[in-house]
């Protein structure tokens, strides 16, 4: 998953960076290291700029549908390509008309632009409102405390792993 960020990023330094970022935000949630960093590489890969807050807005969407992390960048992504088919397992609805789009979750309707960049933005706006909250009411359960203490094995392993095992054992 490192070389794939590096691939992603261009380089090593810029890979460290967005790899500590989504460390800090994994620790937070009930995500594992693996899917953030798929999902990470996936936002990427359709040119969006996962900050901390997007991520967050999109991981309460997980987190509230009950779903993983990867799966729910997927359809960002497929969504940024004018594929709405796998927004439909987050409860949202999007028909084309025209040159616009009207977007459905539960009680809203919007209309807009018919552009990834709209569709993101509208997703990332129901992340932070509709889900505000899913990522901590997750987290404090004892299937969120779990999942803390396997990310942080994870991540004490990649530790050890770069403090030179890595580099013996090859």
């Amino acid at each position: 998953l490192r070389q794939q960020l590096i691939t992603v990023e261009g380089d090593a330094t810029k890979a460290a960076k967005s790899f500590e970022l989504i460390k800090k935000f994994t620790a937070q949630t009930t995500f594992q290291v693996g899917e953030v960093t798929r999902a990470f590489i996936t936002f990427k890969n359709a040119g969006l700029n996962p900050t901390a807050d997007f991520m967050t807005n999109i991981g309460n969407i997980a987190a509230g549908m009950g779903k993983r992390f990867d799966d729910v960048a997927r359809a960002v992504f497929n969504a940024t390509t004018g594929e709405f088919e796998m927004l439909k397992n987050l409860g949202i609805k999007v028909k084309t008309e025209g040159d616009k789009l009207t977007v459905y979750y539960k009680d809203i309707k919007k209309t807009i632009n018919n552009d990834g960049r709209e569709i993101i933005k509208f997703l990332n706006e129901i992340g932070k409102v509709n889900f505000a909250g899913s990522i901590e009411r997750q987290a404090n359960t004892l299937t969120g405390a779990l999942s803390n203490l396997s990310d942080s094995f994870a991540i004490m392993a990649n530790e050890v792993g770069e403090g030179g095992l890595t580099s013996a054992l090859t």
